[in-house]
């Protein structure tokens, strides 16, 4: 292998692990999605690798009519070696906002080698503060052992009860139809003429 087909070699593996391990600034977004009014606003970024904003340092936001500037402080390594930042996505609170339409500009203040700082422009997101109050979640309790065991019970009683009510209705009405009424048609049973001679001794 010659000098220079070496030396090409170890350029690809340096940059091979350079792009590797290095991590852009993924595109910026706010939580909640739809703010209603009295709801804090934050800024969300996927960072890690080379590239994180500084967690002990609170972002600087400034509101110019409906654009707000939040500048944060972070790095931005050239170094592999120094890529070592947790990957993940950083969550920074920026406030509570009237209603209207606003948009967000996220800027990024880091560290060069040579000692100056760079200001960089990682996102603008729009968004819109609604009318209207957070919804609460409601807790709909449970019920435990002996609140199952009396709804149980419940039901099964109410059932026995519709069912003895259904049964004194029908054996009502089947009394009544074998009853009779005070139209019905009374029939006599009356002997014939022949007979009745017969039984008072009457010759025709």
């Amino acid at each position: 292998m010659t000098l220079h087909a070496g030396l090409a070699a170890t350029l690809l593996v340096a940059l091979f692990a350079t792009s590797s391990v290095r991590a852009e600034f993924g595109t910026p977004y706010i939580t909640p999605s739809h703010p209603v009014l009295g709801e804090t606003v934050s800024f969300n970024i996927y960072q890690g690798g080379c590239d994180g904003i500084a967690a002990a340092d609170a972002p600087e936001v400034t509101q110019q009519g409906s654009y707000i500037y939040v500048l944060a402080q972070g790095v931005r390594y050239t170094n592999p070696e120094l890529c070592t930042l947790t990957y993940g996505v950083a969550t920074y609170a920026i406030g509570a906002y009237p209603i209207g339409d606003y948009a967000m500009q996220l800027d990024l203040r880091y560290p060069t080698i040579g000692g100056d700082f760079v200001t960089q422009t990682l996102g603008v997101v729009s968004f819109s503060v609604l009318e209207g109050a957070p919804i609460a979640a409601v807790e709909v309790p449970s019920l435990d052992r002996l609140g199952l065991i009396s709804l149980t019970l419940l039901i099964i009683l109410t059932a026995a009860l519709r069912f003895a009510e259904r049964t004194r209705v029908e054996s009502n009405e089947t009394e009544l139809m074998l009853v009779p009424t005070a139209t019905s048609p009374i029939v006599s049973a009356r002997c014939p003429s022949s007979t009745r001679q017969k039984v008072s001794g009457v010759a025709p």
